[in-house]
């Protein structure tokens, strides 16, 4: 019986030993698997601008606009929906209202598989669609480009393409990503003010598509941010923390470098 309880003891040991470790290694694939649909994403979007006399992905004339780039779901919300249909409905604005479809022929591609919220009651947090185009380039003109003033329209005139964001990973609460992914700029300061939440689907990390075709990770650091992209990964709001988020540190001089809109700012 001692001897028993001597092994059992040890296994118990080991499984306290692996488990965090197995849970780290599932992040790491979760998070591979996510960088890989960026760049995919990213590539799309340049192949769409080789092959549209030299344009970027436009926002989508009608509404929903669903993440700057695709139709969205029609009608919304999904309040009272099946997830099976919500999602059969989502899946079928991506293949059908999406011009990234062409170059990206899966829905899967723009779901992150650490993005869970699919599995939540449609209208309570629901969502599919795990990423949407940055504001800067082929952005809205509401509140003129959000003090932008202006956003990028032709791949060619991206100045520094291998530094300037095109797709974020977003998760909002309102059963899709609504819109571009936005910061608030005041560019005679040469500032900006953080806006719409990002989403944490592995660990404290978020992965990014840039304009030259890659795509790249983020680890963030600040407080408010992370409890933002948490909570969006949950399915609630998380713009109120976003708020709060620092006009200074790593976290905001890797957006500033990265959101790039035109030829004066940067």
């Amino acid at each position: 019986m001692i001897e028993l309880l001597v092994v059992i003891a040890i296994i118990a040991i080991l499984a306290a030993m692996l488990l965090p470790a197995l849970s780290r290694a599932k992040l790491k694939a979760t998070q591979a698997a996510c960088l890989n649909n960026e760049k995919q994403i990213a590539l799309g979007f340049t192949m769409y601008a080789d092959d549209n006399s030299d344009q970027i992905v436009p926002n989508p004339p009608v509404t929903p606009n669903g993440g700057g780039f695709w139709s969205g779901p029609v009608p919304v919300p999904f309040m009272g929906e099946p997830n099976d249909v919500a999602q059969s409905r989502t899946v079928l604005g991506l293949t059908t209202g999406n011009p990234l479809f062409k170059y990206c022929p899966n829905a899967a591609t723009f779901h992150c598989p650490g993005d869970v919220r699919y599995k939540l009651t449609p209208g309570n947090g629901w969502a599919y669609d795990s990423y949407a185009k940055t504001q800067n380039v082929g952005g809205e003109s509401d509140n003129n480009y959000d003090g932008a003033g202006e956003t990028y329209s032709k791949m060619s005139s991206i100045a520094s393409p291998s530094l300037t964001f095109t797709f974020m990973e977003q998760a909002d609460w309102r059963g899709y990503n609504v819109g571009t992914w936005v910061v608030i700029w005041n560019v005679a300061a040469g500032r900006f003010q953080f806006n719409d939440t990002i989403a944490l689907f592995h660990g404290n990390i978020s992965t990014c598509a840039i304009a030259d075709g890659h795509a790249e990770p983020h680890k963030w650091t600040d407080p408010n941010i992370i409890k933002a992209g948490q909570v969006s990964a949950a399915g609630q709001n998380g713009n109120n923390y976003m708020a709060n988020a620092p006009s200074s540190g790593r976290d905001f001089n890797y957006v500033h470098n990265s959101y790039r809109f035109g030829p004066d700012l940067k």
